[in-house]
């Protein structure tokens, strides 16, 4: 596609290997460039194979500067070629994607974006809730030895205070492409949750957990706290999934009889 104006295509991968569509696929085959990133969520090896496989192109993996401190340079690629960026999801749902697209725009270059599904919503689809009884999404937050953030807890306090569930994801490692561990993820909000003396979160919370959702083998179970972090064979299930959670707030009456006819209560 040289020659023609400036083009940046944003094309989500969705939550399995084949989620693209036959749109998003034939506009892959007529670029220049494919490139993937896989800062904000991690891509599987199935996924970029797929592409391959369907496009006959090599796929080239951005690094976490190409978005960031690099990001005009990133752009600028499609200024003679026509470039495509693969985004786990959906584009559109990553603030970073939104700072590319502006950047797009005042080089005068065209972006097309092309959606695909989203954890966002498959999530609390599958999680049997109603949508509209979702408060703010929450990150939790990866801890090392000199930074161990508690505020996201507050976030989740606010969202049972308001009679509202929350949807939990993990933080993702930009270096190894993976996100926390379930034991990880729920340690840190137990400990957290103790820290900032949460009257709302204790072991006793229910969590809805969801392994792989949007893939044929994905895994949902009720469970709380307590249990996921003295019953490590549910951790062991879960190995080598996408895993996130919900911590639900008071469940009306149809909620309670989806949630309890589509998930094994591990409890």
């Amino acid at each position: 596609m040289t020659g023609a104006d400036p083009t940046l295509l944003l094309i989500g991968m969705g939550l399995d290997s084949k989620d693209l569509s036959s749109k998003s696929i034939d506009a892959l085959r007529q670029c220049d460039h494919i490139y993937a990133e896989r800062y904000t969520t991690p891509v599987s090896e199935e996924q970029i194979s797929f592409v391959e496989s369907e496009t006959g192109k090599q796929v080239l993996f951005l690094a976490r500067a190409d978005l960031e401190e690099d990001v005009k340079k990133t752009v600028n690629r499609s200024q003679n070629d026509t470039v495509a960026i693969l985004v786990p999801g959906d584009p559109l749902i990553a603030t970073t994607h939104r700072i590319i697209i502006n950047e797009a725009r005042n080089q005068g270059i065209v972006v097309k974006v092309f959606h695909s599904s989203s954890i966002l919503s498959a999530a609390i689809g599958e999680s049997s809730l109603d949508f509209y009884r979702f408060g703010p999404t929450v990150t939790v937050p990866r801890w090392s030895a000199h930074y161990e953030p508690c505020s996201f807890i507050d976030s989740i306090s606010r969202n049972l205070k308001e009679r509202e569930h929350t949807l939990l994801l993990f933080d993702i490692d930009p270096k190894k492409g993976e996100t926390l561990g379930i034991l990880e993820a729920i340690g840190i909000v137990r400990k957290a949750a103790r820290r900032k003396r949460s009257r709302r979160i204790s072991d006793a919370s229910t969590v809805i957990v969801l392994g792989d959702v949007g893939r044929e083998d994905q895994v949902l179970f009720l469970s709380t706290i307590g249990k996921l972090l003295g019953d490590h064979s549910m951790a062991e299930a879960l190995k080598g999934k996408r895993v996130c959670i919900v911590i639900p707030s008071s469940l009306s009456f149809a909620e309670k009889e989806a949630l309890l006819a589509s998930m094994p209560d591990h409890r």
